[in-house]
């Protein structure tokens, strides 16, 4: 059965997602260990979390939410989960957390995937992809769901949202 769980340390086994990621030329696992050695990004800010996903003790996937510091929005992040537990919905399970989470802080997502791999994990369940202007249009924006109530923005005295006090207008335009 797995077990999901938002983590505050890098669970041990974070080297053999890492190894396998290494292995099929994806960068975000050495990314994530690295930055996490050097402090760089350690998922603390306000909103920002690391979840991960376990087979008894055995990491399967991991992935987390910080603050983009682009535009006044949430960023999906470091999304691995290992091959063999694929087309399980184990990667469905990360990535809702941390759209969960993401949108307990900011009206706007932002992440980075190729688009047979994000419509397969982020799917549908009324998240609207949409474009606007200060996003880059490779890097997908979601919007909650249409019949979600909005939250604020995140905290504005956060350092890299200093002086943006309500959400970007970025999700006036769906695409699919």
């Amino acid at each position: 059965m797995i077990r999901f769980e938002r983590i505050v340390q890098l669970p041990p086994g974070i080297q053999t997602l890492r190894d396998e990621a290494d292995r099929d030329g994806i960068r975000n696992m050495g990314l994530l260990v690295d930055e996490w050695a050097s402090g760089t990004e350690r998922f603390a800010e306000p909103g920002e979390a690391l979840f991960a996903a376990f087979d008894g003790d055995a990491l399967v996937g991991v992935g987390g939410v910080t603050i983009e510091n682009i535009v006044p929005a949430m960023r999906m992040r470091r999304l691995y989960v290992l091959r063999g537990w694929r087309k399980r919905g184990v990667g469905r399970m990360v990535a809702e957390a941390m759209m969960a989470r993401g949108f307990e802080s900011a009206n706007l997502l932002t992440c980075n995937a190729r688009p047979a791999r994000r419509r397969r994990v982020l799917g549908g369940d009324g998240v609207r992809a949409c474009k606007g202007p200060g996003l880059d249009p490779r890097i997908i924006a979601l919007a909650p769901p249409r019949n979600r109530r909005r939250r604020p923005a995140a905290p504005a005295a956060n350092a890299r949202h200093r002086g943006w006090t309500s959400p970007s207008p970025a999700c006036s335009q769906d695409r699919h």
